[in-house]
């Protein structure tokens, strides 16, 4: 039997903390976004409910050690409604609306689930590194199938974020009222992190035509001023563009040290803005992610709220 020293007993004491300091650390970065399924409208007569809308993702930046799910439900059978089964096709693309990783269909009886991963260290190489991908789950009308996203750590599997879905955003015509922009809420950046405002053309679908997206992008303080840099952009159908607001933007206020700007946090809005009219129609889908510049990793995901079509 072999004996230990106080040193070396010491040090495997010591290492077992940093561990679990590693793994509390990553509890604590777990973003709390509502889950998410498509939207259902209930159908009279005793029939199928009929999804009014395809549930789709914006983008979503992963980091290296980090892996991307697509999950899939079968809903259970509900009093007065036949079992329905639910037929998905997932698939990954990236910002270019590039096919990407794996790919699968998927027949399911209520009830029954699936899943799809992409792992980014099959595109990352090192820690630092960051790629923006989007989920995609078609899904085949009259199929309710419940969709949702997770980013999770490779190393203790804990989930960081629940990516909800993306309301698709349209533009008013020429005789409707607007609903409003599609506002985002104000987010907190500090030193060492990036606030990333990205928008997808709304992709095609079985049910849908595809609409090309044409938005304007910036940031706006607590004070409504525009920060940092602004930007437009024409996408075509499963295009997608980005645009980065770097802390170091806003946090001025005592000077350029790094030790004094440490632990100062300034509260921003990403800003969406579509054209008041258009001869063809527009279908943008936004959202907005702060990551940290040292590791990639998202620490916060939010979607602008507003008209699903």
């Amino acid at each position: 039997m072999k004996r230990f020293s106080i040193q070396v007993l010491l040090r495997l004491c010591s290492a077992g903390k940093n561990l679990l300091r590693a793994a509390l650390a990553a509890v604590v970065t777990v973003a709390m976004v509502l889950q998410t399924s498509p939207v259902v409208i209930q159908a009279q007569g005793g029939t199928s409910p009929t999804l009014a809308v395809p549930p789709n993702f914006g983008l979503v930046g992963l980091a290296f050690n980090q892996s991307l799910r697509i999950n899939v439900v079968g809903p259970a059978t509900q009093p007065g409604f036949p079992p329905s089964p639910c037929a998905a096709a997932l698939s990954f693309l990236d910002a270019n609306g590039n096919p990407v990783g794996p790919s699968r269909s998927v027949n399911l009886d209520p009830g029954q689930s699936a899943a799809l991963d992409l792992n980014a260290n099959t595109l990352l190489k090192q820690l630092g590194q960051r790629v923006e991908l989007r989920p995609v789950a078609i899904t085949y009308p009259p199929n309710p199938c419940i969709v949702s996203a997770e980013v999770f750590d490779n190393f203790t599997a804990f989930s960081i974020l629940v990516v909800p879905a993306t309301p698709v955003v349209v533009p008013p015509g020429p005789t409707e009222i607007a609903p409003g922009p599609p506002n985002f809420g104000m987010q907190g950046l500090v030193l060492g992190q990036v606030l990333r405002l990205s928008v997808v053309a709304y992709p095609p679908s079985p049910a849908f035509p595809p609409d090309p997206c044409v938005a304007s992008l910036a940031f706006a303080d607590r004070s409504g001023n525009t920060v940092g840099p602004a930007t437009t952009v024409s996408l075509n159908p499963g295009q997608s563009a980005s645009l980065d607001l770097n802390s170091s933007t806003v946090i001025t206020n005592l000077g350029t040290s790094s030790f004094a700007l440490f632990g100062q946090r300034a509260e921003v809005r990403p800003v969406v803005t579509l054209p008041p009219t258009s001869a063809t129609p527009i279908a943008c889908q936004a959202s907005a992610e702060v990551f940290d510049t040292f590791t990639g990793r998202t620490w916060s995901y939010a979607v602008a709220p507003g008209p699903a079509e």
